[in-house]
């Protein structure tokens, strides 16, 4: 059963009607990589897949292995908080000041604001090795501490000026081009979340599965959820755990391995035929965890990755929505002797959810904030550096600064004194910045409040607890 999924799957459905359907040469690539040879049962990727896969067609499991998740949150949270017990005691869901009284209308905000749930989650990922921040001995990749991230990669000093890891290559006089893997140089490999803030194409993906990154993703929108991927890979290694479903591969390794899965997608009109400069792409990564909520969107997005009338939990929309459905908070209320419908997780998600929301409208803060968010954490030493990936063709440009002083006249009126007709005249003046040339020229440094970045890592000392 090829896409759209419309069904519960099995393990047997998915390996049939999705991976055999669209990677029928799967074993043979995986096989051939040699960057995969060191996971010890790489021949059985493939089941791996499908057994995940037929795990996020089933929502009410996946809710189930999230049980654990609402448990660490509740022991978080400060001894005294009053969770809102309904719905209608949970709106609105934020407050301006995370050093209020606890109170029930404030206690959501609390959490929000002391990352009770990033807290959670970051602990959980890096026991599972993920993140650089606990190396486990002997698994993929020998643990490497360096590597290579992206061709555009840039850091970022206390003062926000940026500088690339590797800088374009030149190939003749004012001709550069972006470097090829091969010549990318190796950094130290941040340690953390990296927070996606803006638009990421599904390459540049690639690097963050590679190296084991799980990821805040601001920038897919508010109903997509920052989380959501986050919460898919909490309860498969959850259910993993429990032998509720059985991988072959540590979930790491499975995570580090869709880095390197990717095919065009077949045009099942055609004989199954790729079509010779088809803009439809199928990732992996895209079939298991970012399946779109529907046909026309997945078209939008370039790829035929997409769920049918049944909402499942490889479209990340579907469960985000399915967690923060207000109908669920006002059918249900807390109950502080069980975990089982998952308030706590809940209501943080329908906060960040409110937030996200209000920025893409333009009624709180202005836009994602991912810019003036970093630069602010650089200026108050919050953060000691920043590595970002994007466009660097914009994160290069340098401008000068022109003064320019515009005259703008009100309506006319006849002057009482010598009867003419006038108009009321203001002098304005405003900043004008042009651009000056490529980087290779530029006499200014850029700094981060002119980089176009898509993605960075707040670089931190403090430990995981």
């Amino acid at each position: 059963m090829p896409f759209p999924v419309t069904q519960r799957m099995s393990v047997a459905d998915f390996q049939r009607g999705i991976i055999d359907h669209y990677w029928p040469n799967l074993d043979r690539a995986i096989d051939g990589n040699n960057a995969l040879r060191s996971i010890p049962y790489r021949s059985l990727l493939a089941f791996d897949y499908a057994e995940i896969g037929a795990f996020l067609t089933d929502p009410r499991r996946v809710e189930r292995f999230l049980i654990p998740l609402e448990r660490e949150i509740r022991a978080k949270i400060r001894s005294g908080t009053l969770m809102p017990r309904t719905g209608a005691e949970a709106k609105p869901y934020t407050t301006p000041s995370k050093f209020a009284t606890p109170t029930v209308s404030s206690a959501n905000a609390y959490l929000k604001a002391h990352k009770v749930l990033s807290n959670a989650l970051r602990k959980f990922e890096s026991e599972s090795g993920f993140n650089h921040e606990k190396i486990q001995q002997g698994t993929f990749f020998a643990d490497a501490k360096e590597g290579t991230l992206f061709s555009t990669a840039a850091t970022s000093d206390k003062a926000g000026k940026l500088q690339r890891v590797t800088p374009k290559i030149q190939e003749a006089p004012n001709k550069f081009r972006e470097p090829k893997p091969p010549e990318m140089k190796s950094v130290p490999l941040p340690k953390g979340v990296p927070t996606v803030v803006g638009d990421l194409d599904a390459l540049a993906f690639n690097p963050l599965l590679r190296h084991g990154y799980q990821f805040k993703d601001v920038g897919a929108g508010a109903y997509h959820g920052e989380y959501t991927h986050r919460l898919q890979w909490y309860a498969i290694i959850a259910a993993a755990a429990a032998r509720d479903i059985f991988l072959f591969n540590k979930p790491l390794e499975i995570y580090r391995s869709m880095g390197y899965q990717s095919a065009k997608a077949p045009d099942d009109q055609n004989g199954g035929v790729i079509p010779s400069g088809s803009a439809q792409q199928l990732w992996l990564w895209q079939a298991l965890f970012d399946t779109a909520e529907n046909a026309e969107r997945a078209i939008s997005l370039k790829t035929v990755a997409c769920q049918g009338g049944l909402s499942v939990y490889t479209c990340p929309e579907s469960l985000n929505k399915a967690l923060i459905s207000s109908e669920f908070l006002e059918r249900n209320a807390y109950d502080p002797s069980s975990c089982d419908n998952l308030w706590c997780l809940r209501i943080l998600l329908a906060t960040r959810w409110k937030k996200r929301f209000d920025q893409s409208e333009n009624t709180a803060g202005s836009g994602i904030g991912g810019v003036q968010k970093v630069s602010g954490r650089l200026a108050d030493g919050r953060t000691s550096a920043v590595i970002s990936s994007s466009s660097m063709q914009k994160e290069m440009k340098t401008y000068k600064e022109v003064e320019v002083k515009k005259t703008l006249f009100g309506p006319t009126y006849k002057d009482p004194i010598t009867g003419m007709l006038t108009k009321d005249k203001t002098v304005t003046t405003e900043i004008k910045r042009t651009e000056i040339g490529s980087e290779m020229k530029a006499k200014e440094t850029p700094t981060l409040q002119d980089a176009g970045y898509a993605l960075v890592w707040y670089l931190r000392n403090d430990t995981v607890s």
